[in-house]
């Protein structure tokens, strides 16, 4: 906890993104994980952390890879990547993992772990949706040459989802009175230039999923409590002063929404769709979705803390 010692000596707040534990091999260590955090503010400490109801992640697969692999940039990286010696050396690692010796894969996670979600050249976009696994497995190739060669062809723009977290660790921490909801998603839509490819669900459905899964469905917290985890607690947290309550004075940045049928339903295999149950939302008290559709108002700004 060398980041928790720095922030008590400097006395910042210290915020974790994103809480969680990757790779069956890690799920182990989850409770551990929230008892250093409940110890670390049982110690003074203002630390507290953001979570997203999924239990599948979502990046570059170049991100698998050590920082040292990225120095110089990414033409670099690619260079690395096509190293024969590079190679041999995560075959070495591939073998370890598999013997047990280890529990670092090369990749971070076995292949049936990591599905393609995105990428930029039109041979491959039939990738799109399937795992490394399948992909290794018709090929008949070497695991190692037939990923990095794939990663070489989209010259790193290779998004993938990594299906590598536990049902009940996630619930865990959604409920735990340190955590807020958090996307990490993107701005999308499912028209134009931002509806390419699969991106992970959670751009669509996060707070849908979070009220209708978790606080409807299996009443793992109140309805408040729910909201005040989406709305008041990230914007106290971000010290936005004037946001994140319903108060006069603030901005009117307002979803008007159905407990009773508000839902997700972007999934992976269809994930630019709009979720269910939000009738109406303001933005900056401009009404920006009347009676469930866009009004075409674009009433946002940008946040500065």
């Amino acid at each position: 906890m060398a980041r928790a010692l720095l922030a008590e000596g400097l006395r910042l707040r210290l915020q974790i993104d994103h809480l969680k534990t990757s790779g069956p091999r890690n799920w182990r260590f989850a409770e551990q994980a929230l008892e250093t955090v409940e110890s670390a503010h049982e110690e003074g400490i203002d630390i507290a952390f953001d979570v997203y109801p999924y239990n599948v992640a979502s990046r570059h697969l170049t991100g698998s890879f050590p920082v040292a692999m990225h120095a110089g940039g990414n033409e670099m990286l690619m260079h690395r990547l096509a190293d024969p010696e590079v190679r041999d050396a995560m075959r070495g690692q591939l073998a370890d993992y598999e013997a047990g010796v280890s529990d670092h894969h090369p990749l971070e996670f076995e292949p049936g772990l990591i599905q393609i979600v995105n990428l930029d050249t039109e041979t491959n976009q039939p990738l799109i949706g399937r795992f490394l696994s399948e992909i290794i497995e018709e090929t008949g190739g070497d695991q190692i040459d037939t990923v990095l060669d794939l990663i070489i062809e989209e010259n790193g723009r290779l998004d993938v989802a990594l299906h590598s977290m536990d049902d009940a660790n996630v619930e865990r921490n959604l409920r735990h009175p340190l955590s807020m909801i958090g996307s990490d998603g993107f701005a999308l839509a499912p028209y134009g230039a931002l509806s390419a490819g699969r991106p992970h669900p959670r751009s669509y459905g996060t707070f849908p999923r979070f009220l209708g899964r978790y606080v409807r469905e299996k009443s793992i917290m109140s309805l408040a409590e729910g909201i005040h985890k989406c709305t008041a607690r990230p914007a106290a947290r971000l010290n936005l002063s004037d946001r994140g309550l319903l108060r006069e004075g603030y901005r009117a940045d307002v979803t008007i929404f159905s407990p009773e049928a508000i839902i997700d339903r972007a999934t992976f295999e269809q994930p630019h769709q709009y979720p269910d149950g939000v009738q109406w939302v303001i933005v900056n008290g401009v009404v920006s979705v009347e009676a469930g559709e866009h009004t075409g108002a674009g009433a946002g700004s940008v946040l500065h803390n």
